[in-house]
């Protein structure tokens, strides 16, 4: 009798990380036993404080964030790479000051592990995932979340489902299994 060994393919675990104040949301993903990423684990943090919150409330908010992503980090089987999209200060001016900090504390915290942070541009994650990058951001959304439900992905609400997008781009950018759509010409969609 002759034993074969299964053909050992090349997994890597990795976390996708879509930053906000009020819905941080954090996905771990793996590829399975046929290539197609699945979700190991996700949550969402966020707290909602009064435009006239404490310094000392806003600075335990930034600690519990750095909290959330060293459990979850340890988790998900603690990942060498993270991808974290990359965040729009276009969209609310207001409070691009207070991202930056939770932005500058996710990716400290994940320096201090040893792992490698990996800024995503959202339409480009989008764009590998949908085929098509462009639209409003509620269009984009949906056409992500669509993608992720039609791939048999259930469960993540549209934070999360950014913080996957971002996940799969990096296991893309890695020459892993990910999800991905053709692009569609122009003006399809």
């Amino acid at each position: 009798m002759t034993v074969r060994k299964k053909k050992t393919q090349r997994y890597e675990e990795t976390m996708g990380i879509d930053l906000s104040l009020r819905g941080a949301a954090v996905v771990g993903i793996q590829s399975d036993d046929f290539g197609i990423p699945r979700v190991v684990a996700h949550q969402t943090y966020g707290e909602k404080l009064p435009l006239d919150a404490s310094e000392d409330r806003r600075l335990q908010r930034l600690k519990n964030l750095r909290t959330v992503v060293t459990r979850f980090w340890a988790h998900v089987g603690r990942p060498r790479r993270v991808a974290i999209e990359q965040y729009a200060f276009s969209r609310d001016g207001a409070h691009a000051h207070a991202l930056g900090e939770a932005g500058g504390v996710a990716k400290l915290v994940l320096y201090d592990l040893g792992v490698t942070v990996v800024p995503v541009v959202a339409s480009s994650a989008r764009k590998l995932l949908t085929g098509y990058g462009g639209g409003t951001s509620e269009q984009a959304k949906k056409a992500v979340q669509d993608a992720i439900r039609a791939a048999g992905i259930e469960g993540l609400n549209a934070d999360e489902a950014d913080a996957f997008c971002a996940a799969n781009w990096l296991l893309g950018e890695l020459g892993l299994p990910c999800l991905a759509s053709p692009p569609l010409r122009k003006g399809k969609r």
